[in-house]
């Protein structure tokens, strides 16, 4: 299936991809009995005051004292009333918030990983993480939206028909007032959005990135028990201060103009409501409880514009999870075929762009490429340029925001979907936790793969190893018994094993000593292993390829046989000439 990346759904389509994700007749009749318990929650609330004012007119004023005691006791079993509502409600969100994230999870774990082609490389290439994270903003999306949200609406609604029907006289000013209010806090929150929606995405970034890093390096583990620890980083986080503090300034002003509004508000309903009681059209009590109802009415709105602040983010955790969900259950079945063995795949890009979220830069921006089925293509670039990312989306690890990415077996007339086909190495494989055997095979891969597992392992130079160690050598913390070359080569022999007629290779031997190299380069450019894409900036792997797709700032800057592109660019001869040079200055780590 062609991967469409598209600007973001309306609200409507959002709620719509919410349903179809979350909701089956049993979640959708307990939120049902949620809306059902709060609303009765708000009648209580909104009786209260009435009440209260009841209480002064009846008891206080003419000094009743049966009357105001009776009253007293109404108001206690309205409070208890209105708290077991209230429980009841939040242990239903509860119950419905864990439901909707087991079901979400258990679908991407049949769809993302049973029906992936490499586990190790999906989580390497942040799929789980992030599917994991979107959940989780679902969830709390919808448990907002079932309890402050619904609150926070329902009050101000019924708050201000109240309002209408006890002090008719006030009601038009603090609707009037309420309105305007309303206005202006969306004015805010279009300002704020932008910003808390990156200010998240920065420290999303930050938070991964040292992680990574810190999970990966046993020197970073060590350096704080030594010195502190450099910020690597200096750019994003100024960058992250800058928004927060722009932030601040805009929140800063919302205080101030919400104290304004609210008291603008409650002197226009006593100075009405004060000629209202001096004619004897309303009581003091019934003017006590129109105040307390607006008060309400203006703290749930306020609640509902901060809350709004989060609904970007919300409903771009919908539309990724609705594109995985969607994308792997839309497409039509791929034929059933032992590992490593598939027709040769083609490729067609059109209009291709990756957006960073942090900066709202593009990093990768291509108007149109093909890749021929069988070919053996090279894409290469200077740092930044965008490799990583082209490899990451034709594998399907990522969503175009814009353009679509079309991959075609030779057999069939029909896109497909790419984890069904594609064979991925990442720049820095992760080996799964297990044994050697559970990364070569999935649950349910059938023995008969051994003839395909054997080509793979000799083609990646790594079939000596895994005879050493057996296929039950245990792999723990993503592969920390092997070097980062042999974790390369296993995760290529990996990549080549999953394929069915497309392979993707992100730099994938960068850590390999020059003889091994070369063994591996000559069986994976003179095998048949299907389609073959490579990032990479070696002369000797981009002079075996059939074409080159070079790459700058995330543009496509030319596409052609290496030679001519020698030719014809001076920045790309000068680009793989410093990598050869670095190559036989520096050396490689031996794996």
């Amino acid at each position: 299936m062609s991967r469409s990346g598209r600007t973001r759904p309306a609200l409507h389509r959002s709620l719509i991809a919410i349903g179809r994700l979350c909701f089956d007749r049993r979640l959708s009749a307990l939120a049902l009995a949620i809306i059902m318990l709060q609303s009765a929650g708000i009648a209580f609330e909104l009786i209260l005051p009435i009440m209260y004012g009841r209480l002064i007119d009846g008891g206080l004023l003419t000094g009743d004292a049966s009357h105001a005691l009776i009253i007293g006791l109404e108001m206690v079993c309205a409070v208890g009333a209105q708290a077991l509502l209230a429980y009841l409600a939040i242990r239903l969100i509860a119950q419905v918030t864990i439901a909707i994230g087991t079901t979400l999870r258990r679908r991407l774990i049949e769809v993302v990983v049973a029906g992936s082609e490499d586990v190790a490389d999906i989580e390497a290439g942040g799929i789980v993480t992030r599917t994991t994270r979107d959940v989780m903003q679902i969830q709390a999306l919808l448990s907002t939206a079932l309890g402050p949200w619904y609150l926070s609406i329902a009050i101000t609604v019924f708050g201000l028909s109240t309002l209408f029907v006890i002090a008719p006289a006030a009601a038009p000013y603090a609707l009037a007032i309420l309105v305007g209010y309303a206005v202006l806090g969306f004015v805010y929150v279009r300002r704020l959005g932008p910003g808390v929606v990156r200010i998240m995405a920065l420290k999303d970034r930050i938070n991964t990135i040292y992680s990574d890093r810190i999970r990966g390096s046993e020197s970073l583990r060590a350096m704080p028990h030594v010195k502190a620890v450099t910020d690597p980083f200096t750019g994003t986080n100024r960058s992250l201060r800058d928004i927060e503090v722009n932030l601040g300034k805009t929140m800063a002003m919302m205080a101030p103009t919400t104290t304004i509004i609210t008291t603008t508000g409650a002197i226009a309903i006593v100075s009405v409501g004060a000629i209202s009681v001096d004619s004897g059209a309303m009581q003091i009590g019934q003017l006590s409880a129109a105040l307390t109802i607006f008060f309400q009415a203006a703290v749930g709105l306020t609640l509902l514009l901060l809350s709004a602040l989060s609904l970007p983010l919300n409903l771009a955790s919908v539309d990724r999870l609705h594109d995985v969900l969607g994308a792997a259950t839309a497409g039509p079945p791929t034929e059933a075929r032992p590992l490593g063995q598939g027709h040769d795949c083609s490729l067609s890009v059109k209009n291709l762009a990756v957006i960073d979220r942090a900066s709202g830069r593009r990093v990768l921006d291509i108007p149109t490429l093909r890749v021929e089925a069988g070919s053996r293509v090279g894409v290469t670039g200077p740092t930044g340029a965008g490799k990583s990312v082209l490899a990451r989306a034709i594998a399907g690890l990522i969503s175009p925001d814009d353009g679509r990415i079309a991959i075609t077996q030779s057999a069939a007339t029909e896109s497909i979907e790419p984890l069904s086909v594609c064979g991925y190495q990442g720049q820095d494989p992760y080996l799964a936790t297990g044994t050697i055997r559970s990364n070569l095979f999935r649950d349910g891969d059938a023995e008969q793969t051994f003839g395909g597992m054997a080509k793979a392992l000799r083609v990646a130079a790594i079939d000596g190893l895994v005879r050493r160690r057996g296929l039950d050598s245990p792999v723990t913390g993503g592969g920390e018994e092997f070097s980062v070359g042999e974790r390369q080569r296993l995760a290529l022999a990996v990549a080549l094993l999953h394929s069915r007629g497309l392979v993707v290779l992100d730099d994938p031997i960068s850590a390999v000593d020059p003889t091994t190299r070369t063994q591996i380069l000559d069986g994976l450019f003179t095998e048949d292993h299907g389609t073959v894409i490579i990032t990479t900036t070696d002369t000797d792997i981009l002079s075996r390829c059939d074409h080159v797709v070079y790459l700058r700032y995330g543009l496509l800057i030319d596409v052609g046989p290496h030679r001519a592109l020698m030719e014809r660019h001076y920045d790309y001869r000068l680009l793989v000439a410093d990598d050869h040079e670095t190559d036989n200055a520096e050396g490689v780590t031996p794996g």
